[in-house]
């Protein structure tokens, strides 16, 4: 039978060795949820209705909101990732109407809905290039 010292150094043992595995599990949970939520993922479409998308924006949109209809039009894959990245990076989405499509990532959708220049001027230049094509 081991004496009391014995099993007093093989309990500090396990439990610095159980400390360190949590803290290594810890960080490598932390790291993936870091990676997923600030990376710039591209969501995939095949159909053709889902890879351009036309968003309103209206003043006093909540940020929940925008991503709750950027996720129904399928233009994000993620509410929480989309939400956390835009107040991790600072972004004030504006209001107004925006051409997106399925294959902007998370930070260029950000980045073109807090443009104060962007949106109603996008589609109006849109629409006046297709109505000037001349037709013969």
């Amino acid at each position: 039978m081991p004496n009391n010292s014995t099993q007093k150094t093989l309990i500090r043992l396990i439990v610095i060795t159980s400390v360190f595995l949590l803290c290594y599990l810890l960080a490598a949970q932390f790291y993936q949820m870091g990676y997923h939520i600030l990376d710039n993922t591209i969501v995939k479409s095949n159909s053709e209705e889902d890879f351009e998308q036309v968003v309103e924006i209206e003043k006093g949109d909540s940020l929940l909101k925008i991503s709750a209809l950027l996720k129904k039009k399928k233009l994000i894959q993620s509410r929480f990732r989309f939400f956390v990245q835009a107040k991790f990076y600072g972004y004030s989405i504006y209001p107004g109407t925006y051409r997106l499509n399925a294959l902007m990532g998370q930070k260029e959708i950000l980045i073109k809905l807090s443009s104060k220049t962007g949106a109603e001027a996008e589609i109006e230049t849109s629409e006046a290039e297709t109505s000037e094509i001349p037709t013969e």
